[in-house]
């Protein structure tokens, strides 16, 4: 009750537990302006109808929330994910949700939007309510039905879905997967989650030792944390002679919705203005904190030497020449409970600032696409200037190998881990200039205009492509090791045969079957068709593409 009193809410206890004891009644009217006591009927959904109907301005607030006792909870975590919760876009938001019966948000935590608490699709479910004795047959009729009922109209948005398990490495199918129950020591300590379910205790035999001991975890993660369950935010930046934009990129960190503890920028020997212009804005702004290497570290160690200096709990990206919305910190830190590394979409922009893409995952072709660890494998989908990430992360990412880049390696890390989320919020300028160490490129702006290759030449290109990714697939592969469960360890070989079979082969029959597969997954940029198309041309290997060319 404390964590929701600290969110601001106002709280209606329904107890089915028969009388309160004058002491427990005097805690709950201390944080409770209204306390229900009912007999023991109809189990949570009928508590919560209850409660709906002894409260009826309910319908005026922002949203309302259903919650039980059925959890342990751990109160630094639990306040940063409720804030997280209340302020999420959706109408109808749970903290997990299950495939068992059908896809349903499961009704230990959930969020309704004002409009759909005074739906007519809300009120109709509250007078259809029977009372049902067996758990299986609430979860069906009501839980199960309360997700149909809304998510035809509302839609189901889940703060952690199941579906990010490898139901195959906790000995479950897909549809029987439970989180709460199945994952719940990943679901602490790779999540930062911190609810758990009694009945772990209660019915499964873990030891309550174990729990406080992932829970413990997560309360040194809040240390760093500012008072009030606030998470504090670093920004990593760092520069290389970037005295041309670095001004405007600055001043946008200075605007943000959401607070910025501190800004460490690790400077990598810089031999233009960038110095004078970062101890300027030092002087201006004690949350500037600026690092100047003795040598040369090259980008992706500068950037591990800047993220290791940050004492938040998330920890921001930035370049040296981009914009930031001012919503940008609100919006990510708000996506990021539940998760490990959240990034978003990108306006592409020119040394102007004019805008050359207007979404750079449209650009990319993504859509609605989630991409995973096979996706990021075979690509870089995550653009590092969009990230935030819980410093829990670098447990696991630290150090970064010299071969990946920094924010490929983090996101490989993260969805290796089940807890990597794209945003589809547009909270960063991207710009692209001629200075750049990394960027969109220009086979990306003008894809629709690539210039014609000789055959023989486009043979060569090819078979030197599949050499280098086949290459990095394994070596990303070997350093994330452990981290990879045994389905993604399967696909990930797979993927690496796919490319590295192209040079030895006339007809690559396995490459077909991999497109057709796992394509969506593998190549989630990709349409049906052009999948079918790719399937068809991975039956042909580089000994054939050699004869076709050298009887023309």
């Amino acid at each position: 009750m404390d964590c929701f009193v600290e969110c601001g809410a106002d709280l209606v206890l329904v107890s089915a537990s028969g009388e309160l004891r004058p002491d427990a009644l005097a805690a709950a009217l201390e944080r409770c302006p209204l306390v229900v006591v009912r007999p023991n009927v109809g189990y949570d959904f009928y508590s919560w109808k209850t409660a709906c109907e002894a409260y009826p301005s309910f319908a005026d607030r922002d949203c309302i929330i259903w919650t039980n006792d059925s959890v342990i909870v751990e109160p630094h975590g639990a306040a940063r994910f409720l804030h997280a919760l209340m302020r999420a876009d959706g109408d109808f938001v749970g903290a997990t949700d299950c495939l068992r019966y059908g896809r349903h948000l499961q009704s230990y935590l959930l969020k309704f939007s004002r409009g759909a608490a005074n739906s007519k699709e809300f009120h109709d479910f509250l007078r259809s309510m029977n009372v049902h004795r067996h758990k299986g047959t609430i979860i069906r009729r009501l839980e199960v039905g309360l997700s149909k009922a809304l998510g035809g109209r509302f839609g189901v948005m889940a703060m952690i879905e199941s579906s990010s398990f490898s139901a195959r490495e906790y000995g479950r199918r897909r549809r029987t997967l439970n989180p709460t129950i199945d994952a719940w020591a990943d679901l602490i300590a790779k999540r930062g989650f911190p609810f758990v379910k009694r009945e772990l205790i209660t019915k499964r035999g873990v030891e309550r030792e174990r729990i406080e001991e992932l829970f413990s975890k997560i309360s040194e993660s809040a240390q760093s944390d500012k008072p009030g369950g606030i998470a504090s935010v670093s920004v990593a930046m760092t520069t290389f002679n970037g005295e041309r934009f670095l001004r405007e990129q600055l001043e946008s960190l200075l605007f943000q919705s959401y607070p910025i503890f501190e800004i460490v920028i690790s400077d990598d020997g810089s031999t233009d203005g960038t110095m004078e212009i970062l101890l300027e804005f030092s002087a201006r702004d004690s949350r500037f904190r600026i690092l100047k290497n003795s040598e040369r570290l090259g980008y992706v160690k500068n950037f591990e030497h800047a993220i290791r200096a940050c004492r938040g709990s998330i920890i921001f990206l930035s370049d040296q020449d981009d914009i930031w919305v001012p919503s940008k910190t609100s919006a990510l830190v708000d996506a990021l409970p539940g998760r490990l590394l959240v990034y978003s979409d990108a306006e592409l922009i020119d040394s102007t600032g004019a805008t050359l893409l207007a979404s750079f995952d449209q650009a990319k072709g993504l859509g609605r696409a989630e991409p995973g660890i096979l996706a990021i494998l075979n690509g870089n989908f995550v653009t590092g200037c969009t990230i935030a990430f819980d410093r829990r992360l670098l447990g696991y990412a630290l150090p970064f190998p010299d071969c990946i880049p920094h924010d490929r390696w983090l996101s490989l890390v993260a969805a290796a881990c089940g807890g990597l989320y794209r945003s589809t919020s547009i909270l960063t300028r991207y710009r692209q200039h001629g200075n750049n160490v990394l960027g969109a490129g220009l086979s990306l702006l003008n894809r629709f205009e690539r210039a014609e290759v000789e055959p023989k030449a486009a043979v060569r290109n090819r078979l030197d492509f599949c050499r280098r990714r086949a290459s990095f697939i394994h070596y990303a592969t070997v350093a994330l090791g452990r981290l990879l469960d045994s389905r993604d360890l399967e696909d990930a070989g797979r993927l690496e045969r796919f490319y590295s079979s192209y040079e030895n082969a006339f007809v690559r029959p396995a490459s077909t079957f991999f497109v057709l597969s796992r394509g969506r997954r593998a190549f989630p940029t990709n349409s049906g068709a052009r999948l079918i198309r790719k399937a068809l041309r991975s039956f042909i290997g580089y000994r054939l593409d050699r004869h076709f060319m050298s009887e023309r």
